[in-house]
């Protein structure tokens, strides 16, 4: 019995120290999860993209707005001569103007690059452009009543009496047409992407009521309107800030409207600057 127990405890103690000197090995690998049947031909999602920051506020310049402000200055003509010649900058000529001539016009107008807009300060003055013509009075005569010897009647009287003029047609308007007198300015700017020049399309005009013409005479008279017009039509390139010179838009000498013997010279400036809504104002306050 002992023996037995023996064989048992050395066995036992030959199959321990095996293990012990056997290389260690290393867990299989977990088995690969199953294949969706049902997947086959199907291309995979793709990831989703990463979250990104909220753009930063819009800063170009079609966030802007452009205000432009038209000024017309008056100088004597032998002034405005002199000054001319002298070779300054538009920014320099502006500053003389402002110091020493009379300001004539002003308009601001603001809106959107790329934008078209027209301001207009003008009265609506309509006159007629056919008529049809005067009729002349017709006389006519009455039956002179049968006297009984009774009336006595101043001969003058009775002859007055006998004869009825009837008044003419005179000269009456059949069609008619509408005339802006005033000042008006047409405009649309284009903003560069640095936001520092604009390219502007601009269009002036004058239009002054100077007189009116007359023909005829009597119920035949007729009265026509004169007018007189100043023009300006430019493609340009500003500088945001600077006054830039579009040209002289001078009345006329001696058309009744200026003085006699004033004959002035009309400088024509437009200053373009950038603004902001106020709504813009209200954002940054807000922030």
């Amino acid at each position: 019995m002992k023996t037995h127990l023996l064989i048992q405890s050395t066995v036992a103690a030959l199959v321990l120290a095996f293990i012990s000197n056997a290389p260690a090995q290393t867990a299989p690998p977990a088995p690969a999860p199953a294949k969706d049947p049902f997947a086959a031909g199907k291309a995979a999602a793709p990831a989703p993209a990463p979250a990104q920051a909220p753009a930063a506020q819009d800063e170009s310049a079609e966030s802007k707005n452009i205000s432009l402000a038209y000024e017309a200055f008056s100088l004597p003509i032998a002034k405005a001569g002199e000054i001319q010649r002298k070779g300054m900058s538009d920014p320099e000529l502006y500053k003389e103007l402002v110091a020493n001539g009379k300001l004539e016009r002003f308009l601001v107008l603001r809106l959107k690059p790329g934008q078209r807009a027209v301001i207009e300060n003008v009265t609506e003055y309509r006159f007629a452009t056919e008529f049809n013509p005067a009729q002349s009075g017709d006389v006519v005569e009455h039956p002179k009543a049968a006297d009984d010897g009774t009336k006595k009647e101043d001969p003058a009287a009775a002859a007055k009496k006998a004869k009825e003029h009837r008044p003419g047609t005179p000269v009456t308007p059949t069609a008619f047409e509408t005339r802006n007198v005033g000042d008006s300015m047409e405009v649309e700017p284009t903003l560069s992407p640095d936001a520092k020049i604009v390219d502007l399309t601009v269009s002036i005009t004058h239009t002054a009521l100077v007189g009116r013409d007359k023909w005829g005479q009597g119920i035949s008279e007729v009265e026509q309107p004169q007018f007189e017009t100043q023009k300006a039509n430019t493609n340009t390139s500003l500088t945001i800030g600077s006054p830039f010179l579009i040209g002289t838009l001078s009345p006329v000498f001696g058309n009744g409207v200026t003085q006699r013997g004033e004959q002035n010279v009309w400088f024509c400036f437009i200053t373009p600057t950038l603004t902001r809504g106020s709504g813009d104002s209200a954002k940054k306050s807000a922030h």
